[in-house]
């Protein structure tokens, strides 16, 4: 199990209900990017089998992000 000693940095977004863990601010930060992406073309890629809440949540992320 992971101890909040371990990870004492967390990066939340509420809109997107998603977050990073580090031992620092900077390693929180790049978590929550991996998170994000991971989260994101998992969604895209599952779309149409999607249920209702996760739905809501490929919507968000549509609207909120933008691919590069």
């Amino acid at each position: 199990a992971i101890g909040m000693d371990e990870y004492p940095f967390v990066t939340w977004s509420e809109d997107l209900e998603t977050w990073g863990e580090g031992r620092d601010e900077k390693l929180a930060k790049q978590d929550f990017k991996t998170v994000l992406e991971e989260s994101y073309f998992n969604l895209e890629k599952d779309k149409d089998r999607l249920g209702p809440a996760l739905e809501e949540k490929w919507r968000k992320f549509n609207s909120m992000l933008r691919e590069k």
